[in-house]
């Protein structure tokens, strides 16, 4: 198994503004892939934006600009997912495609990792909760990250924000 970087579902953070104000106008665009042995290809490409003071927090938990925070990241998405092979992940089918990735937060209810097929102006969203797992090392700006399984087809992905983390398995479908 060839593994070339960073795969990507993340934590949360100014993501949908993401590269909006001066502390993201230099964040840098992390491009990376795995090939597995079954010939599967993931690739991702994402922005790698800062957490700054975190005052963007506060603005989330007021209903209206929660709304106006989530429809700025699904019009500008941190990054974009293509994989040749349908993936399970958190009990969801990601069928074979290219994505447009974003995330999004709902209430008390967390973030989401949205997966949006590209070229499809009425796909509907897949997507599904993060929870972070404890703290971890304080991560300066959005890192995503891939792993091998125990099994040839099972990878996982890690993310971190901040002082937040988090691991979600996945397995590559057959041919």
């Amino acid at each position: 198994m060839l593994i070339r970087a960073v795969f990507a579902l993340g934590l949360a953070a100014t993501l949908p503004a993401q590269v909006m104000g001066s502390i993201n106008t230099d964040a840098p665009t992390v491009r990376a892939a795995i090939e597995f042995a079954n010939g599967a290809e993931i690739e991702l490409s994402y922005t790698a934006v800062r957490f700054g003071s975190g005052e963007w927090l506060g603005a989330l938990a007021d209903a209206e600009r929660q709304a106006a925070f989530n429809a700025r990241a699904e019009q500008r998405p941190i990054g974009e997912v293509k994989t040749t092979r349908s993936l399970i992940v958190a009990g969801n089918v990601v069928p074979a495609s290219t994505y447009d990735l974003y995330f999004t937060v709902e209430g008390d209810d967390g973030w989401k990792v949205n997966l949006r097929r590209q070229g499809d102006p009425d796909a509907v969203a897949i997507f599904w909760r993060l929870h972070p797992k404890g703290e971890g090392p304080a991560a300066p700006r959005l890192q995503l990250g891939l792993t091998a399984g125990a099994e040839a087809t099972a990878a996982v992905f890690l993310l971190a924000f901040g002082e937040r983390w988090a691991r979600v398995p996945f397995v590559v479908q057959g041919e």
